[in-house]
């Protein structure tokens, strides 16, 4: 069975044999907020990186739950990196693995390419053309 095509399309093709589907769901723009249960540092870090990606024009909203954990995780590291320097001021000299879960440092990077925050990931992204005053300073420059 095809899926149905969205309302979107099919007024593209101004059919009027197939009813039109009226209940898709409205995805609203930009940056929802953090979630509540996010701790201070992750926010920070979600909203700093989400203003970024936004910024970039590579976030979707599908990306926002990819974001949020990304922030966590990457949270997690700095608590953990803060810890072990606390430990290194010590009489005894800390184990590194101990202290930061490799894993952990892992699933961050592993987060951190699926969001494009990689510079490899950067070289393959595609973005939307500039903005019409961006060409405008463009053309300016170009003047001199």
């Amino acid at each position: 069975m095809p899926k149905k095509a969205p309302s979107v399309i099919r007024n593209l093709g101004q059919t009027q044999r197939h009813r039109l589907i009226t209940n898709e769901p409205d995805v609203p723009a930009g940056l929802p907020p953090p979630l509540p249960e996010m701790t201070e540092r992750a926010a920070a870090i979600y909203s700093e990186y989400g203003k970024l990606l936004l910024d970039a024009g590579v976030l979707k909203r599908t990306d926002i739950a990819t974001l949020q954990t990304f922030a966590a995780i990457t949270a997690l590291l700095h608590d953990a990196m803060a810890e072990y320097k606390r430990q290194l001021e010590g009489p005894s000299m800390p184990d590194f693995k101990s202290v930061i879960p490799v894993g952990l440092v892992a699933s961050q990077r592993q987060y951190a390419v699926e969001l494009g925050l990689t510079p490899s990931q950067r070289a393959r992204l595609k973005v939307d053309k500039k903005d019409k005053s961006e060409e405008m300073w463009d053309a300016l420059d170009e003047t001199r």
